[in-house]
């Protein structure tokens, strides 16, 4: 039993045509499929030799107050791209909507162009470098690209947030950066390897507490669904390791310790 890779994430967008503005017409990726209901439309947007992310249009209801940033659980997702600083020209004319920046860090040995999308969701797009532990090896791998190279998310509870993905989900730990300055503020970050997906970066930012509740109609990223072949088998393994899991469509749900929704989709 184990996580085969990322099938999806989902992001709740309070204007859907600006969210597909952004990730169709300047990120240049795809729309597979659109599937609509009477509740939401679903616009999948593919990540070729990966996942997709599902932009969900809750078709006019109410959506909630945004969450305080340091309340947000998903910091970024991360995109293997050929070349960052062509996504750099591209979101350029559009920086008093959607502010960026574009990064290049000797010790990492890569470029990212790296702004929020139009829900405040920070969006990576970066070399396809490979890290490995302890070093950075510079060699770059286009016929990956596009694909996930990471994808964020911060830890209210460090302890129990590593238990469930290293001990109890099976996800091998790949690397750690401890103790770096993000913006004024120390921070633990801890790489899980997800096979054919890239890695979970769990970030540890020193006691903040994350003590917003999530509303299913918050907008951002509100879910990360695994791929993996048993879904009933992995319900049936978090319940037994005590965790509240259900069975939903054939789907395994349930929150981690810092209130994201996972899903396990076969």
């Amino acid at each position: 039993m184990e996580i085969k890779g990322i099938h999806h994430f989902e992001i709740i967008t309070a204007d859907i045509e600006k969210s597909l503005f952004f990730y169709n017409e300047l990120g240049h990726l795809n729309i597979s499929r659109i599937e609509r209901s009477e509740e939401k439309d679903s616009y999948f947007i593919d990540i070729p030799n990966d996942g997709e992310l599902e932009l969900i249009d809750l078709k006019g209801k109410q959506i909630a107050t945004p969450l305080p940033f340091r309340a947000i659980r998903f910091h970024h997702i991360a995109i293997k791209v050929d070349d960052p600083r062509e996504y750099y020209f591209r979101f350029l004319p559009h920086v008093k909507e959607w502010p960026f920046i574009l990064n290049h860090g000797d010790i990492y040995g890569h470029y990212a162009a790296c702004p929020l999308d139009p829900d405040g969701l920070m969006i990576e797009w970066m070399d396809p470098y490979e890290p490995i532990p302890n070093n950075y090896l510079i060699e770059k791998d286009f016929s990956v690209c596009p694909g996930f190279h990471h994808f964020c998310i911060y830890a209210g509870d460090r302890e129990a947030t590593m238990h469930l993905y290293r001990d109890v989900l099976g996800m091998k730990l790949a690397r750690e950066v401890l103790n770096f300055d993000m913006v004024g503020s120390p921070c633990d970050a801890y790489y899980f390897q997800v096979p054919g997906s890239g890695e979970l970066e769990i970030l540890d930012n020193h006691g903040v507490q994350l003590n917003h509740p999530i509303e299913p109609n918050h907008t951002g990223c509100r879910a990360m669904a695994f791929l993996v072949d048993d879904p009933q088998a992995f319900c049936d393994h978090l319940v037994k390791n005590g965790y509240e899991a259900k069975m939903e469509d054939g789907i395994c749900l349930m929150y981690d310790p810092n209130g994201v929704l996972l899903k396990f989709i076969a």
